[in-house]
Order: C-alpha cells, then sequence, then structure tokens
C-alpha cells in the first residue's frame, strides 16, 4: 500500500510524493490520518531555520487520524484497536533519561519531533501531512472521541499549550487578571484556557491586522482587547485593571518591544510566562522586575495530562472552537496552507487556525 505526502524537499519547496506504508513491528503502529493542523513552528521549519531539520521531510505534527495497523505490543500497550481514533503528540522522547522519569519529556536531550525528521530515515512517514503516519514505539497518543469533529479536534495542541501555560505554569487563580500578548492560535487558546480557569479579567493584545483574531478572542471569553500599534497596552491595561495590573502575563509574541511591556503591566509579585523564542538578546528591565518581587518563566510545549484535559473541553461544546477553523488546503496546497497560516499570502481571508486534509 502507497501513501501520499507532501514532502518539503527543500527550503520554501514541497513536492508531491509516495511512499510505501510500512508494515508495523509489534511495538510501532501505522494512523491513517485525518485532518493536520498547520503550526506557526511549521513555518520556521519550512524555512529551514531550525538545525535539527534535514530536508527532504513530512511537515505537520498537529495530527488526528486512525489506527490503521498495530502491532500486538503497541495495541496492548495503549489498549487499541484498529480503527480507534486518536491525536498524537509531536513529541518522540527517550523514556529513559531523567526528565522522562520525571514526566518532562520535552526537556528530554534525546528527544525527536515528528514534522522534523527527514524522509530520508525509514520508513519516511514522519508527519502528518501525508495520508499515513508511522507511530514509532515511543509515540505519545490519546483517544479521540468520535464527536468531536477533526477541524476541531486538531486543537488539541493550541489548547493545551495554553492550558499549561496559563495555569499549570502561570498558576492562575480563579478571578486572577491575565493578559495575552500576541493574537495567533497559541494564544488563542490561552484565552480559551484563561476561561475554563476562571480568570476575573482576560485581556488580548493584538495588532490591527488580527481583527478576526481578536473578535474570536472576545468569543472565547475576552473581557478586553487592545490593539498595540493603535494605543499604548501598558496605559490600556493600567485602566482595564484601575490600577491593579496583570497577575499572569503570557507573551506569545516573540517581539522584543512587546516582552520589554510586560514587566510594566505585571503588578508586584505577578509572573510572566514566555513560550515565544526570540532568537536573539533582548532587554529586560531587571530593576523593574526585581522592585516588583516579580517572575520570569520560560515554557516549553505542554504536559501530557494538558492534552487529555484539552480534550474534553474541546468535547465539552462550551466555547466557538468550530470558529478558529477557518482555512483547509489539500495535500497539493500544503506550501500555500503554510504560508497563509502565517500571512505571507497577501489578500487571503484573515488565517486563524489552518488544516491540511490528505483526502481532498
Amino acid at each position: 500500500m502507497k501513501s501520499v505526502a507532501a514532502v518539503a524537499v527543500s527550503p520554501l519547496t514541497t513536492e508531491i510524493k509516495e511512499f510505501e506504508v510500512p508494515t508495523p513491528a509489534s511495538n510501532e503502529a501505522v494512523l491513517r490520518v485525518e485532518l493536520t493542523g498547520v503550526c506557526s513552528a511549521d513555518w520556521g521549519y519550512y524555512q529551514g531555520h531550525s538545525s535539527f531539520v534535514k530536508f527532504p521531510l513530512v511537515l505537520g505534527h498537529e495530527t488526528v487520524g486512525r489506527i490503521a495497523a498495530a502491532g500486538d505490543e503497541f495495541a496492548r500497550r495503549w489498549n487499541l484497536n484498529n480503527g480507534d481514533r486518536i491525536v498524537v503528540e509531536e513529541i518522540l522522547p527517550c523514556f529513559t533519561c531523567a526528565y522522562c522519569m520525571e514526566g518532562k519529556f520535552f526537556l528530554c536531550l534525546k528527544k525527536k519531533l515528528y514534522g522534523t525528521i527527514s524522509s530520508s530515515v525509514p520508513p519516511a512517514l514522519w508527519g502528518g501531512y501525508s495520508q499515513f503516519m508511522y507511530l514509532h514505539p515511543n509515540s505519545i497518543i490519546h483517544r479521540l472521541p468520535e464527536e468531536i469533529p477533526a477541524k476541531i479536534a486538531t486543537l488539541f495542541i493550541p489548547l493545551s499549550n495554553g492550558l499549561n501555560w496559563v495555569t499549570k505554569m502561570g498558576e492562575l487563580k480563579v478571578g486572577e487578571t491575565v493578559v495575552i500578548q500576541g493574537a495567533g492560535q497559541h494564544a488563542l487558546g490561552c484565552v480559551a484556557a484563561a476561561k475554563v480557569a476562571g480568570a476575573g479579567k482576560i485581556i488580548l493584545i493584538g495588532l490591527t491586522a488580527d481583527k478576526e483574531r481578536l473578535e474570536l478572542a472576545k468569543r472565547l471569553g475576552a473581557n478586553a482587547t487592545i490593539i498595540s500599534d493603535l494605543e499604548d497596552p501598558v496605559s490600556r491595561v493600567n485602566e482595564i485593571t484601575s490600577g491593579e495590573l496583570a497577575d499572569l502575563v503570557v507573551d506569545v509574541t516573540g517581539s522584543a518591544e512587546a516582552f520589554a511591556k510586560t514587566v510594566q503591566m505585571i503588578k508586584r509579585g505577578g509572573k510572566i510566562v514566555t513560550p515565544a523564542f526570540h532568537r536573539k538578546p533582548i532587554p529586560v528591565d531587571i530593576d523593574t522586575l526585581v522592585f516588583k518581587a516579580a517572575r520570569i518563566q520560560g515554557v516549553l510545549a505542554r504536559d501530557t495530562k494538558s492534552v487529555d484535559w484539552a480534550i474534553s473541553i474541546l468535547g465539552s461544546n462550551t466555547l466557538p472552537f468550530d470558529q478558529f477553523a477557518t482555512h483547509e488546503f489539500p495535500l497539493s496546497q500544503v506550501d500555500r496552507a503554510i504560508k497563509i497560516s502565517v500571512r505571507q499570502i497577501p489578500g487571503e481571508v484573515e488565517p486563524i487556525h489552518v488544516d491540511v486534509n490528505p483526502w481532498q
């Protein structure tokens, strides 16, 4: 059996290729991909900006699908049958190091990630932009209820990241104020997480170009939105909170200018959480940070429990997650899908979350 896949053969170049679908060993499985979301990280990988990414490769790691074939050991480990519906986390931890023993898989120094492994490494199908995907023995998977539509299920990573960043790493408590800098899919995941966590005030900061995303943020539970290229966000946060400022600021922008303002927005004893890579040194007002006795916490992705929590929320019909899904493309248009997701093609409908359907 063959699998059609979109292969990034070099930076910003995709070709459609066919690969043989592997017969899984006892501790392996094969996934029939239903839908894969486009993550903002894909753009960096596609440009070749990450040293651990080697072309050619099948990108895509926000993957939903069904078990097409599973070895006996794999099926027993996960209590699975062929046809069962799952989501697949992108991380392949080693399960032997101290970090893995503590469940801190994303700190594993030997980890690999789906969507970043070269297709020259057998069996080639290491990403979700394909009809079938290989499931390594170290895969981390989660059962997915039948009633959750695929276009909602692919949000499991933005939402689980938001839950981890806001509630676990950010330690947000009921009634507290959270400011979220950025308006991409992960920032919106943070809005939803803050709403679920019972935040008192949720404030999202975006740009004029983020009009549709800011509107969705309000429908997800944001009490206020700020357009930072039209108004001073620090003054507005001060005004909205009546001078109290924020208990938690989550900066998802990757902007040095935006990050510099987080220290001004945080209250005394507050916390700043950032998952954003800047890839260069940025100035931080340490004196103000010290004076406020505030903390800065770097975060990386999520823990596995946050994924289970996200799936339960996505299936609860309590928030308008269906409004995330703005674009869906076939494999033949993966190049376009990735570029639209990061606004590299002018004139398109405002992207919020973009999906790739390998069966279109």
